[in-house]
């Protein structure tokens, strides 16, 4: 290697290409010896965290001085490419010491932290180290993807309505040093370095590799790590999240003016998120009416209500910060409504003869005649609040409403109804029949 040096020195000075072309051969074979000889396995095992029996110093001589040689030997190399070689196998070879020499959690930090330092030298002082500055990133990228990795197939896995435990996600400590801080790093020095669209992109990066940090966090702050755990508080820790995600979003839209297009951005991603993780998760994959959780014992008063019914309101205050499209929105908006109420009556129908197992348990000729009588209170409801505020769309779910729990009455709850309890039955939707004529006849007069 100190010939290599040697000859690149030389030929830089003296302009021979033929001692360029000698201090070439020499640093391919000074850096072609390291490879071969018999400590290489256990210098690379040691760099990458495992610690076989190894003398620590002489892999840093090994290493670091030969890291230190080619990186000389990259500036004072003429040619591009061969100067863009130097400079990447400098800093592989400077990778593989700092890993002899520090324990693993410090080594994805250090490489990033080697991105920024070239970032600021060429910005500084014009010099190319991209090569070096691409090496140090692809290290850097290199001990973020496995956590990463964990955490997306975890995610995946949760849409199907698999619960996404703690011991499957990384560490906080794992999360800290190979997600959140490095990909911190990395924005910094696109930041210095790069063009304005690389410098959005990154920061978008960095603001998830923060995000997804932040999260596994979260889920190991709750400690759910078996089923059992996850009956008693999945829901809460998932409900929590959820209101999180919306205050967030109505917190980063508040002050927008400081920064507007970034905390527009926010409140988008982080509204949008607690609506998808409300729809999808609450409503679909873990609804604890078929989704064995604990969400409380008393009717109305339980979880159901934050996971249910407080998205409405979270939703209200988005669509009336947009007016431009709130009428592009207020069929999905309706919708949404309507499902949530429905869920929210049909689970506390269930919390009323089951408890809190709400996944469990036979549906009694109460609890059928009961969801009747909820339907078409709600689809009276419904009609009221329509008529109120001249919502089209409210009337319309309420006669879809009416007809469907009217159907229901005469096909199968009247079925297993004899004698006065029949009749009374048959009263009682004849007048609530006759209620919604007079209030459509009264105050509608063209649905």
């Amino acid at each position: 290697m100190a010939l290599a040096l040697g000859g690149a020195m030389l030929g830089h000075y003296a302009q021979d290409q033929r001692l360029n072309q000698f201090a070439r051969a020499g640093a391919l074979v000074a850096v072609g010896s390291i490879s071969i000889t018999p400590p290489v396995l256990d210098e690379v095992a040691l760099a990458l965290g495992h610690t076989p029996p190894y003398d620590v110093m002489i892999g840093l001589w090994r290493y670091g001085l030969s890291a230190i040689l080619l990186a000389i030997f990259s500036v004072a190399e003429r040619d591009r490419n061969v100067r863009y070689v130097a400079q990447a196998g400098a800093a592989l070879l400077l990778t593989i010491a700092f890993g002899l020499a520090l324990p693993s959690f410090y080594l994805p930090m250090l490489a990033a932290l080697g991105v920024l330092i070239l970032a600021e030298v060429g910005t500084r002082f014009t010099y190319d180290a991209r090569a070096a500055m691409a090496m140090f990133m692809l290290v850097t990228l290199g001990w973020m993807l496995p956590p990463f990795t964990h955490w997306v197939i975890g995610v995946l896995l949760t849409l199907g309505g698999v619960p996404l435990l703690a011991t499957a996600l990384p560490l906080p400590d794992v999360a800290l040093s190979r997600i959140m801080i490095p990909g911190l790093i990395l924005a910094l020095a696109t930041w210095r370095s790069a063009p304005q669209v690389s410098r959005r992109v990154t920061g978008w990066g960095a603001a998830v590799a923060v995000l997804i940090a932040a999260f596994i966090f979260y889920k190991h702050g709750f400690a759910i790590q078996n089923e059992s755990d996850f009956v008693r508080r999945g829901m809460m820790e998932r409900v929590l999240l959820t209101e999180l995600l919306f205050a967030g979003g109505a917190l980063a839209w508040a002050h927008r003016a400081r920064a507007p297009q970034l905390l527009i951005r926010l409140a988008l991603l982080f509204s949008g998120l607690g609506l998808f993780r409300t729809i999808w998760y609450e409503g679909v994959t873990f609804n604890p009416v078929w989704h064995e959780q604990w969400s409380g014992s008393t009717p109305v008063i339980n979880l159901l209500a934050v996971s249910l019914l407080a998205p409405l309101f979270w939703v209200y205050r988005t669509i009336q910060q947009h007016p431009a499209h709130a009428e592009k929105l207020r069929l999905p908006q309706t919708l949404l409504q309507i499902w949530l109420i429905l869920l929210f009556a049909y689970a506390n129908i269930r919390i009323a003869f089951h408890g809190s197992a709400l996944a469990f348990g036979d549906v009694t000729p109460g609890e059928d005649i009961t969801r009747s009588v909820v339907a078409i209170g709600l689809a009276v409801g419904f009609l009221r609040w329509g008529i109120s505020r001249g919502l089209r769309n409210w009337r319309i779910a309420s006669l879809v409403l009416m007809l469907g729990a009217v159907g229901k009455v005469f096909l199968f709850d009247a079925a297993g109804l004899t004698g006065l309890f029949r009749i009374f039955s048959f009263m009682a939707l004849g007048v609530c029949l006759i209620g919604i004529g007079w209030l459509y006849s009264r105050h509608l007069k063209t649905d």
